[in-house]
């Protein structure tokens, strides 16, 4: 019983022991439970395309600012006007009329140095050939833990040997796994992978390959 301390025997009749009474409050202590309890996962924030398009301008917006602060402090040079040569005389002026041929050849100059330097930085960003293939890879594959899909495929004749490449370099770019069953009176393909790949080879499959005989491939079902 959980009066046992306070009794001095095991009746109610007899005394208790009052010294166990105080005016503190004994917390029991917490147990853990034995199962433990499953993580609430919490839902991710989409936002959509209103919304992430502002929180670009917002951003624009904030280094925009940023740089005006510190042209205004004196800390950064303003930079040059951008003069072309559809809008130099509303930009220069005066200056435009005293000597025109100056004036063109200094915005000729200007423009060729803007064309420059944006080539030099679309070079700078451009991948290599290797990072593309990675880059395209990264893309194709797929999480498979939650979502596996199964796609057979029938088809009446695999002797062309392009025929033959084209379903084992596909599925291998899209890491598609499976097997082919090649007889000659009927081959099979059964192939399993994510969803994005297993729609990609179907429509391969069905629309992409010109086969020699017009319904030589039947899809049967996928899961």
């Amino acid at each position: 019983m959980w009066d046992l301390e306070l009794l001095n025997g095991a009746q109610y009749d007899e005394s208790f022991d009052m010294q166990m009474i105080t005016s503190l409050i004994e917390h029991p202590v917490q147990i853990k439970p034995a199962v433990p309890q499953p993580e609430i996962a919490s839902m991710p924030l989409f936002l959509t395309a209103r919304e992430k398009k502002k929180i670009v301008r917002m951003r624009k917006k904030e280094k925009q600012d940023a740089i005006t602060d510190r042209i205004r402090l004196g800390l950064q040079q303003p930079p040059e006007p951008r003069v072309k040569l559809s809008n130099l005389m509303r930009v220069l002026g005066n200056s435009a009329i005293q000597d025109p041929s100056a004036v063109e050849k200094k915005v000729r100059a200007q423009v060729e140095k803007r064309k420059i330097k944006h080539t030099l930085h679309n070079a700078e960003r451009k991948l290599t050939p290797q990072e593309r293939k990675l880059k395209k890879r990264a893309k194709l594959k797929e999480d498979t833990s939650n979502e596996t899909q199964v796609a057979l495929f029938r088809v009446t004749d695999l002797s062309n040997r392009k025929h033959r490449f084209k379903i084992d370099v596909n599925a291998q770019q899209y890491n598609l796994t499976g097997c082919c069953i090649i007889n000659p009176k009927c081959n099979l393909i059964l192939i399993e992978g994510g969803p994005t790949g297993i729609r990609k080879y179907t429509r391969l499959m069905l629309h992409r390959i010109k086969w020699v005989v017009k319904k030589s491939i039947k899809f049967f079902w996928s899961t």
